[in-house]
């Protein structure tokens, strides 16, 4: 379940804006690589670490073997300090599909069904989803961009219903 009123509005705010206009490439598995180029990936929530190494900092940021970028010891989920930054239960963010939002970035025949293709569904009752497995396209769900991943946590935790 969500607990919205101990979600960080401002960092919230600031994640999904940066998930909007930043310019890294979208990775998947790991908060972040580098390829043997250097070239950086990150997926949704490598963004927000690097967001919170930015705005509070103190994160022990550390090169791993094969490229993988470690934050905290965290190479797949948001270490401590970034979900209660964010004012999250955990380090693995979830999202309501809602539809009106996302239906046109729905995958499965039983996500549309449970959805209903209703619109004016906005509860707070709809299925949850893990950022991770949209990001990663794992579990059944397709790669959601990040542009995709940004509507779905502004319309979970800054939409009033």
């Amino acid at each position: 379940m969500i607990e919205k009123d101990k979600v960080n509005l401002e960092a919230m705010r600031l994640w999904v804006n940066e998930l909007r206009t930043t310019q890294v490439s979208q990775g998947y598995g790991f908060l972040t690589q580098t390829d043997p180029d250097g070239r950086i990936s990150q997926c949704c929530l490598g963004v927000v670490c690097e967001l919170y190494q930015r705005h509070v900092g103190g994160l022990r940021i550390v090169a791993e073997e094969g490229g993988v970028i470690s934050y905290n010891d965290n190479e797949h989920v948001l270490p401590t300090a970034v979900h209660k930054w964010l004012g999250l239960e955990d380090g693995a963010p979830e999202v309501h599909f809602i539809c009106g939002v996302d239906h046109d970035y729905l995958h499965l025949d039983e996500e549309r069904e449970e959805c209903g293709a209703d619109p004016s569904r906005t509860d707070d009752d709809s299925p949850l989803t893990q950022v991770t497995e949209l990001n990663d396209g794992i579990n059944g769900y397709r790669i959601h961009t990040f542009r995709q991943i940004a509507d779905l946590l502004e319309a979970t935790y800054l939409t009033e219903r």
